[in-house]
């Protein structure tokens, strides 16, 4: 071999990087390959999905626990882009594969696919059903300098925002935002502070929602016309496309509003915008609250009917928030064309959104679950799919709080005993992180309440050593709460040794035992 290599040769082949590249790709398919074959017979469980933005850490969340809970290897992937293409997708009108051939096993979006694409699906193929699975509010936030959050914040109304997102009004001390804001021309920088909107471009249910908030409530300023998911807008606006452009346009450009699903805008720690209800009071969704946010939901049709008219904008009530959301996953009716375990598992996922101890975990994102009423036709639903019985390979479900002895140790039990210890982990820097939450509102009240009641003999000194002393506790609070979420990146990823890929140890199962998984982090 020497002689052979390196004599008759001269020296060794020169190879190129992608000759290498490809020799390791090979090197490592068939290792996957092998593995796949003995990892008791099971090969990957897959479900893929996309849609819309604002629950996408509330469906990621939940599909990671399916990863956590069941033996079989299984993959369910959710691409955030958006309620309009997501709803593209889903149709699949223009398909290459062949018309309204879906590109994804499932969809998701804030608003209700429109009722002439619904017709035309119904018309082509066996139909689709909505699954409405969470109720969430859209709020306007704002970066104006010296305005704070709360009842002592900007107030709004329908027609107010109309003009200002049309550029009537382009000045934040214009005479009809003072009538509604009397204390705001003595907090602004300046006279004449200027407004800049913060608005989406592509696809976007937010945009379909504040449009038909805006229509709804103020038809005179807003028409008909001006309602969708992509719409005209007025010279001057500015484009943030995505919920993270959106915020880090309302963030870095100090004098903008927009718009963007409250439970993000309130992670980001962005200043939300009091808005005037039905019932003509101010209020934001935060203080309405999950109550408010629920007592906007009606009845809705059967699942397998035309939802195009759905909307839970500007309901009456005192403590109803003005702009209520449903949240859907899209479901072809009939899924025979896939494979018989994708099937079952899709099913599974389907009725753990309306499993409290599953879909309570969305309330960590701003989200509410939807009432009994709407529970129950989803269910109803569900029903109607249309499987490749008797080859559909059915899923069961494991409580946390029951054990099933024997039951739940056998194949396609998605088990709530079953977690990985990186999951338990989570949860406990969970509750850490919410406890220095917690001490940090104390904190902030103890400092308030010290200084509003500090005697008239103390000194200015001795409040600034208070404030002080207080920021300085607040300091080394949120220090601790950075260096827990480090230590949890820290222990949950690694960079892989071979080619620098950073690897998430949570999803090694997934693709056997040993073989990494590429993650974008």
């Amino acid at each position: 071999f020497f002689f052979t290599k390196y004599v008759c040769k001269g020296r060794p082949e020169r190879r190129s990087p992608t000759h290498d590249t490809r020799h390791h790709m090979i090197l490592k398919a068939a290792a996957l390959l092998t593995l796949t074959a003995t990892t008791a017979g099971h090969e990957v469980i897959e479900l893929h999905g996309s849609g819309t933005t604002n629950p996408s850490k509330c469906l990621w969340s939940i599909m990671e626990m399916f990863g956590e809970r069941v033996k079989e290897p299984v993959q369910i992937t959710y691409r955030a882009i958006g309620s309009g293409p997501g709803q593209t997708e889903f149709l699949g009108e223009e398909n290459e594969a062949g018309p309204w051939t879906p590109y994804t096993d499932f969809g998701a979006g804030d608003i209700p696919v429109p009722t002439d694409k619904f017709t035309a699906l119904n018309n082509n193929t066996s139909g689709m059903i909505h699954m409405p699975f969470v109720m969430g509010a859209i709020s306007m936030f704002h970066s104006v300098p010296g305005v704070p959050d709360g009842s002592d914040g900007l107030n709004l109304n329908a027609c107010t925002l109309s003009k200002i997102f049309n550029r009537d009004i382009i000045y934040w001390d214009d005479a009809e935002i003072i009538a509604l804001n009397p204390d705001l021309g003595s907090k602004l920088p300046y006279a004449n502070y200027p407004i800049t909107v913060a608005r989406r471009s592509t696809g976007s249910s937010s945009t379909a929602s504040i449009t038909d908030y805006l229509h709804t409530a103020c038809p005179s300023e807003w028409p008909l016309d001006q309602v969708g998911k992509i719409i005209t807008w007025a010279d001057g606006t500015k484009e943030c496309d995505g919920s993270a452009a959106m915020t880090a346009c309302i963030r870095d450009y100090p004098g903008t509003i927009g718009y963007i699903d409250s439970g993000h805008g309130h992670e980001e720690q962005l200043i939300e915008i009091e808005l005037e209800n039905a019932n003509e009071k101010f209020l934001s969704s935060k203080s309405a609250g999950d109550a408010g946010i629920a007592a906007a939901a009606s009845s809705v049709p059967p699942s397998d009917e035309d939802y195009g008219n759905v909307s839970l904008l500007n309901q009456p009530g005192d403590n109803t928030w003005p702009i209520v959301t449903i949240s859907y996953l899209y479901i072809r009716k009939d899924i025979s064309y896939m494979e018989p375990e994708s099937q079952g598992l899709l099913i599974a996922f389907l009725k753990s959104l309306y499993d409290s101890d599953t879909i309570d975990m969305c309330s960590d994102f701003g989200f509410v679950p939807v009432n009994a009423d709407v529970k129950n036709i989803a269910y109803e639903g569900i029903q109607l799919l249309e499987t490749s019985n008797p080859d559909a390979q059915p899923w069961t479900f494991e409580s946390a709080s029951t054990t099933d002895v024997g039951a739940g140790a056998k194949d396609y039990v998605i088990s709530g005993k079953r977690r990985s210890f990186a999951e338990y982990e989570r949860t406990i820097n969970e509750g850490k992180i919410a406890d220095l939450e917690e001490k940090l509102a104390q904190l902030e009240a103890s400092i308030m309440n010290a200084d509003s009641s500090s005697s008239s003999g103390n000194s200015d000194d001795d409040k600034n050593d208070e404030v002080a002393l207080g920021l300085s506790i607040l300091s080394l609070i949120l220090w601790a709460g950075s260096f827990v979420v480090f230590l949890m990146r820290k222990t949950l990823f690694h960079t892989d040794v071979d080619d620098g890929s950073v690897v998430s140890d949570l999803n090694l199962h997934e693709n056997g035992n040993g073989i990494k998984s590429s993650t974008n982090v």
